[in-house]
């Protein structure tokens, strides 16, 4: 809904001895770790029935392998790829880092003031002192001398005064230069991670790491094009299975979630027109007959009667059976805040009452809890008056008493580890509830004014969602007002400019990357033809897929010459190949919030 207005930093003395190579394993954003290394993928491309696919297109993206399958639907996608190689990138601070023949070399007004640590590959960590340039602003390292003479896996932390960066340096051994690898790398120092022996982590459990690193795209006359991720550089027996260019939607839709799973919906929508009231709705993907799920509402969400907000904030308990909202307005706290459980079947509960906003679920698995807060206005984390809550869910109602996890109201929710708490508008900000420490994603301090001159330190983001995915606990999603001009930062963004919620953005608490951006989505190409983007963008249950609407921006035209915005479809979308599609459509749904699982 349109709301008005790197690498790691991983505490290595605090881990054992022969964890802290295993805390920088980690999977990586789309691309950043099929780098440098063999790839060789065997299979076949077959159809719905499982036919053979002849002269089907498979192709490794971001990169130049190609192949095509033969006369059986058989290919082979064999070669060498080096994705995410650095030779000139820039860091936190402007300092402009170059990497040629095994030198480092950093360039910049900070450069005099660098630290660097150098983690061999036996998990061992030292401080290294690069020398000075030739400018008086120039500071380099030799990382061929420090690997020596043995091929291996290195890491090489560059510290400055605005953060840090880790990258993998890969020595071959004597006579060759190392290749210097950038993305962002975050930290995995959990009980797992510390009972890994250094030792043990080959460069090939390190590209094992990197699940959804590789992505097979492929195409053929007839059918639907269809992306596919590999966690690994090496495997055969791939049975790459396409649809027919007439499947239906919810034959597509079913491809997409996976055979065996459903789906269910659940969106707000205008009681009336020109009404601020929502009412809740949800669909149900097992209803669905041909290219239609029915809706259902349930009438009592629209609020009290002497209120103008009804509805708002729908999110789905872990088992898909419930659904918790707040009645209130966006980034406001009322005086009808506060939150309801609603069974699929059956009467309403009363959840937390005034003031509670921004209902969300969190399970560890076992116990199912609410999380809330009890502000809902912008930058309500730094209200300290206000705070973010945990109570237990037993049996459809509130249990106990609950729990503080911070001052300060998070409406992006807590992490599925119960590690980060994550909110949005105006700022995208994460908080580890261990260290209390906070950070701020999409900053990007000391650059200089945008060409309008406005600042580009603190750069506008709302819509937050926090990731559910176990192995990426520390990132979130969200909006931001889009790159118009020329950015003055590092934008790791493509396009570089942008409209306004063109992009979901994926940021990580222990990225150290511009921004701490290690990914995005963009909007459809269809949307993009007709001007609409994205809206209301939110991580699924399921850990590899979001669900957002689309904005467009003049779609009621109710009022002559003044026109308004509308969001008249919704996208499940697949984080880990960037696909989305369109699932629902109507005149105007908004925050719509999807539960995807096994078939009852």
């Amino acid at each position: 809904m349109l709301i008005v207005p790197g690498n790691m930093l991983v505490k290595l003395q605090k881990l054992p001895r022969l964890a802290k190579l295993a805390a920088l394993v980690s999977s990586l954003s789309i691309a950043s770790w099929c780098q440098g290394t063999s790839v060789d993928f065997q299979g076949t491309v077959i159809d719905a029935k499982g036919a053979p696919v002849a002269g089907a297109s498979v192709k490794l993206l971001e990169s130049s392998l190609a192949t095509t399958t033969d006369a059986q639907g058989l290919f082979a996608l064999k070669g060498s790829v080096s994705i995410g190689v650095i030779h000139r990138t820039v860091l936190p601070g402007n300092l402009n880092l170059r990497y040629r023949n095994g030198m480092l070399f950093l360039e910049g007004a900070g450069s005099g003031r660098i630290r660097a640590e150098w983690i061999s590959p036996d998990g061992s960590v030292r401080a290294v002192r690069g020398s000075k340039g030739k400018g008086s602003s120039s500071w380099q390292l030799d990382l061929d001398g420090l690997a020596g003479r043995g091929a291996g896996v290195h890491w090489v932390r560059i510290i400055s005064e605005t953060g840090s960066n880790t990258f993998r340096f890969v020595s071959a051994g004597a006579g060759t230069h190392g290749i210097l690898f950038g993305g962002s790398v975050a930290s995995t120092a959990d009980a797992s991670s510390r009972t890994l022996s250094a030792r043990t982590l080959s460069d090939r459990t390190l590209a094992k790491a990197a699940a959804s690193g590789f992505v097979l795209e492929v195409s053929a006359t007839g059918f639907l094009a269809k992306r596919f991720a590999q966690p690994e550089p090496v495997k055969a027996g791939l049975s790459l299975a396409l649809l027919a260019s007439g499947a239906g939607l919810k034959e597509r839709i079913q491809d997409f979630i996976g055979a065996g799973n459903t789906f269910k919906l659940a969106f707000l929508k205008l009681e009336a027109p020109g009404s601020r009231k929502y009412i809740l709705n949800y669909a149900d993907f097992q209803e669905m007959a041909g290219d239609t799920m029915p809706q259902h509402a349930f009438a009592d969400s629209r609020g009290p009667a002497n209120s103008p907000y009804g509805a708002f904030a729908p999110s789905w308990s872990p088992d898909g059976r419930s659904l918790a909202y707040e009645t209130g307005w966006e980034n406001l706290t009322t005086p009808n805040s506060r939150v309801y459980i609603q069974p699929l079947s059956g009467s309403r509960v009363d959840g937390p009452g005034y003031p509670a906003t921004n209902p969300r679920w969190w399970t560890d698995g076992k116990d199912t809890s609410l999380v809330w807060c009890s502000s809902g206005r912008e930058d309500a984390w730094a209200d300290t008056a206000s705070a973010t809550y945990r109570q237990r869910v037993v049996g459809g109602s509130l249990s106990g008493s609950p729990e503080i996890l911070s001052k300060g109201s998070y409406n992006a929710g807590l992490s599925p580890d119960g590690r980060y708490l994550a909110t949005a508008f105006r700022f995208a900000l994460m908080q580890e509830l261990d260290s209390k420490t906070r950070r701020f994603l999409h900053v990007y301090p000391g650059h200089p004014p945008a060409s309008d001159g406005s600042s580009t330190d603190s750069l506008q983001a709302c819509n937050g969602s926090v990731s559910q995915d176990p192995a990426h606990p520390s990132r979130m999603l969200f909006l931001d007002f889009g790159v118009p001009d020329e950015p003055s930062y590092p934008n790791p963004v493509t396009p570089k400019l942008y409209a306004q919620h063109r992009m979901i953005l994926i940021g990580d608490f222990a990225s150290d990357a511009p921004g701490r951006i290690v990914d995005f989505i963009d909007s459809p190409a269809a949307e993009l033809a007709v001007e609409n983007t994205w809206d209301d963008p939110e991580w699924t249950n399921a850990a590899d897929f979001a669900v957002a609407t689309t904005r467009d921006p003049d779609g009621d035209k109710s009022i002559p010459g003044d026109p308004a915005s509308t969001q008249p479809d919704i996208y499940l979308i697949k984080l880990s190949t960037k696909e989305s599609i369109k699932v629902f459509s109507g005149v105007n749904q908004v925050l719509p919030a999807a539960w995807i699982g096994p078939k009852p």
